[in-house]
């Protein structure tokens, strides 16, 4: 069993790769991190939509080359 990153740490690590792309972080990792009553951990992933099929590329390609799965 892996240890899981607090909520806030897993998004700023996606954010960075993906700044100035046209991407909104959302979901389970955004509901962790804000509100209180839920666990910090209780997320699986971070949800990442694009505005255009070219900024889906270039994020997925981004994350791929960070070591990022998809």
């Amino acid at each position: 069993m892996s240890t899981q990153l607090p909520a806030a740490t897993a998004i700023a690590e996606v954010a960075g790769r993906l700044k100035a792309l046209p991407v909104y972080i959302t979901g389970s990792a955004v509901a962790a991190r804000n509100y209180d009553h839920i666990s910090d951990t209780a997320y699986s992933d971070v949800d990442v939509f694009c505005a255009s099929p070219e900024a889906l590329v270039a994020a997925g390609q981004k994350l791929l080359n960070g070591g990022f799965k998809l």
